[in-house]
């Protein structure tokens, strides 16, 4: 058994991005989940295992629209950070919606494991298949994880 903490960045495709007229949108997931392992392992050199269980999901959405703010004085800094600044007007990023859902879900996947020397150490790979129940449209991610397990 074991507990885990995820993290992705959910990218959306440039296309979606052009067609709402904004300057980017970022997604983000995060989880919180409890797994069992079922697994053999060869002499803990080389193993195989399948791995499941069940979550907390929060599923963010950020989308954001570029503005010309004017009343800024025209300083250096800016053309540091390459940000054109022409009589105290300059773009920036403004975020004009935001969604926050939270939902249960679960995990199945599988993967395998590879000892590191003598420790009880091992690097492993992974591909597991996440769904959350949120609301309207279910989150579904399949990831491929590289890592090291103790």
């Amino acid at each position: 058994m074991n507990a885990e903490f995820m993290f992705h960045g959910i990218p959306a495709k440039q296309d979606i991005i052009n067609q709402a007229g904004l300057s980017d949108i970022k997604g983000r997931l995060y989880a919180l989940s409890g797994n069992v392992m079922i697994g053999t392992s060869a002499g803990g050199r080389k193993g195989a295992y399948l791995i499941g269980g069940g979550g907390w999901y929060r599923r963010t959405l950020e989308a954001k629209q570029t503005v010309l703010q004017k009343g800024t004085v025209c300083v250096p800094f800016w053309e540091w950070w390459n940000v054109q600044c022409v009589d105290g007007i300059f773009p920036t990023d403004v975020t004009v919606g935001s969604r926050t859902v939270s939902a249960p879900g679960f995990n199945v996947g599988g993967g395998l494991t590879f000892g590191l020397g003598e420790s009880r150490a091992n690097l492993y790979v992974e591909a597991r298949y996440h769904r959350a129940f949120t609301r309207s449209v279910d989150t579904v991610v399949l990831p491929l994880t590289f890592g090291v397990r103790f």
